[in-house]
């Protein structure tokens, strides 16, 4: 999963990104799929995004945006994005929903000099 946003937005703030996955149909097994956000925001701590629909799946997520202070830019885990990710497919005509909590880690920034 990849999250962009630009932190000096208004709230709320929108939200871009992809999430990723290995195809598990038969006309898609084992194929790298990207689900490009459709549309996400970031209202204070609250982030929130629904995904593009590819071959009858896509994603809903609502969650929180955590920041720790005590941690630099080259601290992994400097923030954490918890929530509840949803895997919709459709059956037919219905969508049937999986749903899963999600803990996700920022990335260290090994490139850029520690900022606050």
């Amino acid at each position: 999963m990849q999250i962009t946003m630009d932190p000096s937005a208004p709230d709320p703030k929108p939200v871009d990104g992809i999430v990723s996955r290995l195809g598990d149909q038969d006309s898609d097994k084992g194929q790298l799929l990207d689900h490009f956000f459709t549309k996400g925001s970031l209202q204070g701590d609250r982030l929130t995004f629904k995904t593009k629909i590819i071959h009858d799946v896509w994603f809903e997520f609502t969650g929180t945006v955590t920041r720790d202070p005590a941690k630099k830019s080259k601290d992994e885990g400097r923030i954490v994005i918890t929530g509840m990710l949803k895997r919709f497919h459709q059956e037919g005509k219905t969508p049937v929903a999986q749903e899963r909590e999600l803990t996700m880690k920022l990335f260290p920034d090994l490139d850029s000099p520690d900022t606050p």
